[in-house]
């Protein structure tokens, strides 16, 4: 049993009390329920609360039961989730099971429950629909054993089967996150027992089953380098209403990173791939995060991908339409470096200097990207002079931060290079140089100086 929510629940204060008990009569007449309620709200303390207590004081002198003190506790727990999100501002009236969860006027909530009838498939992309399934099972079953009909099924079937859509969600939610971290970190977990549930899996979800569908091909993506099951859960995101949550935000992270990874490889049809998971993840407003911005490295990696299928009148939209979203402690400088960003991509070199002027990056990977667009810009301008002199500040300011090993070793091979090509004077220098840029492993640019080097 969990002891902790009930804890939690004796710790609510008599208005939070009062609140609650009134909520509870809007979704569940269920006797057993107040029951628990009333005895937790009465227990003179925490010691007192021990489940076979609990269990005589609900079921009387019935034999007690674990399984069922867990079903109970589930329940009121559910409830009580219900409660809280309940007390919240709801702004999206289109959120039904969400509404229909909330205290309202009869009249109110039949429009409500009508509503859900005809749009609750669309809430199948949302681990929301799943709870509630369960939750209406449960409730079932509870009025089913209130009858005390003895030949009447007690729901023992739907409880099971939302049970276990709800646990793979879960699991699958896990899996994925380990995955993910596994890629990342070379690190190994055993994922035994979610291999022995494949067979079930790829017999029973499909695309019906919603957010579950598109977990499971997650899971196979990144567990197996599955291109397949990339193609379907593309096709999947593509054609579906999705909704910003937890769920959604690791697939299209996921189904992100392995584009990536992709690229990474050479396999530059990726960035199409990549662009339109930009694209879904736009469409469906699941950019933002929790306070309602959307962080400079996104945007970056957005229009970076644009740039390299061409899309530039896309990025120039796309942020147009969404840079007030730039978090507020960095806004101004790294609004300038984005736009500065497209009008490099746009060769209207100029105009990036004049924004790139205006900028004060705050932090060392800020001058990084600063101090690189910058030389960029002054190259393809022809300021031979410059350059050497802002390589030089560059330097300096590396040496500074040499403690960044990664980063250092990178930038200075760049610097390095650019300061030959810049000095360049005969073909065949400029042959050597590209034979041995071509065989550098660790340095920044690499495309962009091979590009400028063969021009």
């Amino acid at each position: 049993m969990k002891k902790n929510f009930l804890y939690e629940l004796k710790k609510l204060s008599p208005k939070e009390w009062r609140q609650f008990l009134a909520y509870i009569p809007v979704v569940t007449k269920s006797t057993l329920i107040l029951s628990l309620l009333g005895f937790v709200k009465k227990a003179p303390d925490m010691e007192s609360m021990e489940k076979k207590a609990i269990f005589q004081k609900v079921y009387g002198n019935k034999p007690y039961s674990d399984v069922l003190m867990r079903q109970l506790i589930f329940r009121v727990q559910q409830i009580y989730e219900q409660f809280l999100i309940s007390q919240k501002s709801i702004h999206n009236e289109k959120d039904y099971l969400l509404l229909a969860s909330t205290p309202q006027k009869k009249y109110h909530r039949k429009k409500i429950i009508d509503k859900i009838e005809t749009q609750i498939q669309n809430e199948q992309y949302s681990i929301q629909f799943y709870r509630n399934k369960l939750y209406i099972a449960i409730e079932e079953q509870e009025t089913i054993g209130e009858s005390q009909i003895r030949t009447h099924e007690p729901n023992y079937q739907a409880v099971n089967d939302h049970f276990d859509r709800l646990f793979l969600i879960e699991k699958l939610k896990i899996t994925c996150g380990a995955l993910s971290f596994a890629n990342i970190n070379q690190y190994e977990y055993d994922f035994s027992f979610i291999e022995s549930l494949e067979p079930y899996c790829n017999e029973n979800i499909t695309e019906e089953e919603g957010i579950l569908y598109a977990l499971y091909k997650t899971y196979l993506i990144h567990k197996y380098h599955d291109q397949d099951s990339f193609f379907l859960l593309l096709e999947f995101l593509s054609k579906n209403k999705l909704y910003k949550n937890e769920e959604t935000d690791l697939i299209l992270r996921m189904a992100g990173n392995f584009s990536i990874k992709e690229i990474n490889k050479g396999h530059l049809k990726y960035f199409e791939h990549l662009y339109n998971i930009y694209n879904i993840t736009i469409k469906n407003n699941c950019l933002k995060n929790e306070n309602n911005e959307i962080e400079f490295n996104t945007y970056l990696n957005i229009i970076t991908t644009a740039f390299r299928i061409q899309k530039f009148q896309w990025a120039h939209q796309f942020l147009d339409n969404h840079i007030q979203y730039l978090p507020a402690q960095s806004e101004d400088s790294n609004k300038l470096y984005l736009y500065a960003r497209l009008y490099f991509e746009q060769k209207n070199y100029h105009k990036a200097l004049q924004n790139l002027s205006m900028a004060e990056p705050k932090d060392f990977f800020g001058n990084i990207l600063f101090r690189v667009l910058q030389l960029k810009c002054l190259f393809e301008t022809d300021e031979v002079d410059l350059v050497n002199v802002q390589l030089e500040n560059y330097r300096i300011y590396l040496l500074r931060h040499k403690s960044k090993t990664y980063h250092y070793k990178l930038q200075s091979t760049f610097i390095k290079y650019l300061k030959k090509i810049n000095n360049l004077r005969t073909k065949q220098s400029g042959t050597k140089i590209l034979t041995a840029l071509q065989n550098e492993s660790q340095i920044a640019e690499k495309q962009w100086l091979i590009q400028i080097i063969k021009n």
